[in-house]
């Protein structure tokens, strides 16, 4: 059974000035996190992160709650990447990378991580890149990628195809 792919609905929004540059738009699933960490030489704690994972490659990328806003309009006009994964191995990867964030080193094995997903809030929106310089710099971020690192990793994804407005 084929499932038919989510169109990303709005864009992360950003501070940046985007009218005069040229644009590249990521779909990306935001996923709020719940996370309960426990371990026999640390204090349990309870965290709230957002899974930014890229509906292109299925990169995952974890930022504060407070950090990402959903503008809910359409994103300026730009090269639009396509969705190649869907929103259940999105979330699975979000609670892989959770479970796997902080591991390493002997003591790992005194910690566990339980994340969950509230599947409803589960959103797919654009993430706004501009070229400047034969660099793609995030607008959420600020990082600054090589133009031909930043092609050879959008090529790298499962279809690898870009696709026009």
């Amino acid at each position: 059974m084929h499932k038919e792919k989510e169109t990303p609905k709005g864009y992360i929004k950003t501070d940046k000035d985007l009218t005069s540059n040229k644009l590249i738009l990521q779909p990306v699933y935001v996923i709020p996190l719940e996370i309960f960490k426990t371990g026999l030489l640390s204090r349990p704690q309870y965290v709230h992160k957002l899974a930014v994972v890229e509906a292109s490659g299925g990169t995952v990328e974890f930022f504060p709650t407070k950090k990402i806003k959903i503008e809910d309009k359409e994103p300026p006009v730009g090269v639009r990447l396509p969705v190649n994964i869907e929103k259940g191995e999105a979330v699975r990867r979000a609670l892989m990378a959770a479970e796997m964030e902080g591991r390493g080193g002997w003591r790992s094995f005194l910690r566990s991580v339980w994340p969950s997903v509230a599947e409803d809030k589960v959103c797919i929106c654009w993430r706004i890149w501009y070229l400047d310089d034969n660099q793609a710099v995030d607008t959420v971020t600020s990082k600054k990628i090589a133009g031909s690192v930043w092609l050879s990793i959008v090529m790298s994804s499962e279809k690898g195809l870009v696709e026009g407005n």
